[in-house]
């Protein structure tokens, strides 16, 4: 079963605890940064919102579309608290969509600020998987050599505790590795900054496309990979294109 903090005899799911807290720094860096400014606190406000409604929308469905056949079973638990959860590449899909939107409708949110709260929520949600038991890594044992000497006795998916790489130390890790573009972009000779946000992108689909290899075995699989590779392998490839269409200077996506 999830693990659930109580709050005034309400218990909330672990999982949406640290996601929720993550998202609110966010939105509260956003806010700041607007400060001194009542029109602009109102549109920064309002492209926070936008960005957080299209990320939690994309990333329900996409994680609802990943269990279907648990959901087409359970319809009511697709909006409840019950079975939370949230597909990291569609709520990126969608994180990015809202941001455009933003920025479409002069309520623009700045790609640091994106940036960082989208690492902030993954960590979040890393923390959050752990007591839960998902996106743990594959089983290890005393005879894989030094690989033994990385296990964590973590919970599974069924609550089992046994010896697993913490693949969810490993995606902090990497999350925190995404945010050095964003110290590159500080440094004061750097004339002409990185595109934060495809970089960023393209960053994390290459670390979480390693790290999936770490993970237990899931269902669907693709040529070999799993669906959340072959993910990771269209958000690098939209990514780069990006990438390319800015570098030609084409007025698409332009940051």
């Amino acid at each position: 079963m999830p693990t659930q903090v109580t709050f005034f005899s309400a218990g909330i799911n672990t999982y949406s605890l640290c996601i929720g807290l993550a998202a609110l720094v966010g939105g509260v860096l956003a806010l700041w940064q607007a400060r001194g400014s009542v029109e602009a606190l109102s549109r920064r406000l309002t492209g926070v919102l936008i960005i957080a409604i299209s990320t939690m929308i994309a990333g329900r469905a996409g994680y609802v579309l990943l269990h279907a056949d648990y959901f087409s079973q359970h319809l009511a638990e697709i909006v409840s608290s019950a079975s939370p959860g949230l597909w990291e590449h569609a709520a990126i899909i969608g994180g990015c969509a809202g941001w455009w939107i933003a920025k479409r409708v002069r309520q623009p949110v700045t790609a640091t600020t994106l940036v960082i709260t989208a690492s902030l929520v993954g960590i979040g949600a890393s923390l959050g998987c752990i007591p839960n038991g998902c996106a743990y890594g594959r089983e290890v044992f005393w005879t894989d050599g030094w690989v033994w000497a990385l296990r964590a006795d973590w919970p599974d998916a069924y609550t089992l505790n046994n010896p697993r790489l913490p693949t969810q130390v490993f995606m902090i890790a990497w999350l925190l590795v995404c945010l050095l573009p964003l110290m590159i972009n500080r440094l004061r000779h750097v004339q002409r900054p990185l595109p934060l946000v495809p970089v960023w992108v393209a960053l994390f689909a290459c670390g979480d496309f390693i790290i999936q290899f770490l993970r237990a075995p899931s269902a669907p699989v693709f040529a070999g990979l799993s669906g959340a590779q072959c993910a990771d392998v269209v958000l690098f490839a939209a990514s780069m294109l990006n990438l390319i269409l800015v570098k030609i200077r084409l007025p698409i996506l332009r940051h």
